[in-house]
């Protein structure tokens, strides 16, 4: 109960959460395309 309390004082408002997960599936999508680029070059 008390980690879940200090999570919601750590995200101010919901626009900055939407932010913050906006910018984790851009990280996440250009460490997809990083992989693929790899996998191609190692062939």
């Amino acid at each position: 109960m008390s980690t879940h309390a200090s999570m919601n004082s750590i995200t101010n408002t919901p626009s900055q959460q939407i932010e913050l997960s906006q910018s984790h599936t851009e990280y996440e999508v250009a460490i997809q395309a990083v992989m693929e680029i790899l996998q191609e070059y190692d062939r």
